[in-house]
C-alpha cells in the first residue's frame, strides 16, 4: 500500500473498518438599466460603500483559510501529487480521485500515478476518525508540530467531518531544496546543517542578499498532507461534494476556522444551513486557489496576505456563491 513518508509509514494501518461511505450554476441575472437620455450628462458615482463591503469579505476569506498565520509566506505544492484515498469502494473512490486531479491540473501541478509513487496525500475514510487520529498522535506527535492552536479542537476533537494537517518544509528563493536544512524543532547539533536557522515564524535565517520586510530568502512549501474523512458525519452528503472539500484541504494548507460565516464555500458543507449548502467549490475557494499558487513566492505572510485579500476584493464573482 502506498505510503504517505517515512514518518507517516503505519498510519494506513490504523484506518480500521474503513468501507465505503458516499452514494450516488446557478446563474447570475444583471438587471439591464435604462440608458440615459442622449443629451443627458454622464455621471460616474463612487461605490466606496460596496468597495469596503468587498474588502471586508475578503479579508474574512482570507482569515477563514487558515491559509496564513504570522508573517509566514504561504505553503504551497513543488513537487508532483502522489494520492492514495483508502477506506472508500468504487466508483466513489475514484470519483475523489479525479476531482482532485481535476483541479490539481488545473492549477499546473502534476500528477503521478498512484501505483508507482510514493504517496504524499494520504486520503482516509474512517468509521473511527478519531482513534486514527489519536493513534497518530500517541505514535508520532511530531507529526502535528505544525497544527495551529485554533485547529486543535477540530482536530483532535469528535465533532469534525473533514480534517487535515501537513508537513511544510523550508526552501530557497528559487523553490530549491535546502541540503541538510534543520526544522525548527530539531536542535542545530548535527554535521549536516546547512547554515540555515529558524527565524520568527519559523523563517530561515540565511546567508542571501535580501534584508527585507517584503522579500524573504526562503519560501515554504507543502511537502505531506493527511486528510480524514469521517464517514458516520459525511454519511448522506454527495461525493462530488466531499471531493471539493478534500480537494482544497490537499491543494493548500488550509486550517478554516469560522466556516459558517460563507455559506457559499465548499469549507461550510457540514456547517451551513441546510437550505444554503454550497454546491460545490465556490468561485472565491477556486480564486483562493489560484491566487495562493499565483503569489511570488518569496514573500512574506503580511505581503500575500495583502495580495490575496487586493485579488479577491476585485473578483467580481467572489462570494457569488457559483461553483466550479
Amino acid at each position: 500500500m502506498a505510503r504517505w513518508s517515512d514518518e507517516m509509514t503505519g498510519w494506513n494501518k490504523e484506518a480500521l473498518r474503513c468501507i465505503a461511505v458516499l452514494a450516488a450554476a446557478s446563474s447570475t441575472s444583471i438587471a439591464a438599466s435604462q440608458p440615459d437620455p442622449a443629451n443627458d450628462p454622464i455621471v460616474v458615482e463612487g461605490e466606496r460603500g460596496n468597495d469596503e463591503a468587498a474588502r471586508k469579505e475578503a479579508r474574512s476569506a482570507v482569515r477563514t483559510s487558515g491559509a496564513i498565520r504570522g508573517d509566514r509566506p504561504i505553503a504551497r505544492w513543488r513537487n508532483s501529487l502522489c494520492v492514495s484515498v483508502i477506506g472508500i469502494e468504487e466508483p466513489a473512490r475514484t470519483m475523489v480521485m479525479d476531482r482532485i486531479s481535476a483541479h490539481a491540473r488545473k492549477l499546473d501541478l502534476e500528477i503521478e500515478d498512484s501505483s508507482s509513487c510514493t504517496t504524499n496525500v494520504n486520503i482516509a475514510f474512517s468509521f473511527d476518525a478519531v482513534r486514527l487520529v489519536d493513534a497518530t498522535r500517541s505514535r508520532r506527535p511530531r507529526s502535528f508540530a505544525e497544527v495551529p492552536g485554533f485547529y486543535e479542537e477540530v482536530l483532535f476533537g469528535e465533532s469534525a467531518p473533514v480534517r487535515a494537517w501537513y508537513r511544510t518544509g523550508w526552501r530557497d528563493r528559487m523553490g530549491r531544496q535546502a541540503i541538510g536544512q534543520q526544522p525548527a524543532s530539531v536542535t542545530m547539533d548535527s554535521v549536516s546543517w546547512s547554515g540555515m536557522l529558524p527565524n520568527k515564524d519559523d523563517a530561515p535565517i540565511t546567508t542571501g542578499q535580501f534584508s527585507s520586510r517584503v522579500q524573504t530568502d526562503g519560501t515554504r512549501a507543502i511537502e505531506a498532507a493527511m486528510i480524514i474523512v469521517d464517514r458516520d458525519l459525511a454519511a448522506g452528503y454527495e461525493v462530488d461534494l466531499v471531493a471539493d472539500l478534500i480537494a482544497l484541504h490537499a491543494l493548500a494548507e488550509i486550517y478554516p476556522r469560522d466556516v459558517a460565516r460563507d455559506s457559499a464555500s465548499i469549507l461550510a458543507l457540514f456547517d451551513a444551513p441546510a437550505d444554503r449548502k454550497p454546491r460545490g467549490m465556490s468561485e472565491c475557494d477556486w480564486m483562493l486557489l489560484q491566487e495562493i499558487y499565483a503569489l511570488a513566492p518569496a514573500r512574506a505572510g503580511s505581503m500575500h496576505r495583502q495580495t490575496l485579500v487586493r485579488a479577491l476584493s476585485e473578483a467580481p464573482d467572489c462570494g457569488a456563491g457559483n461553483s466550479r
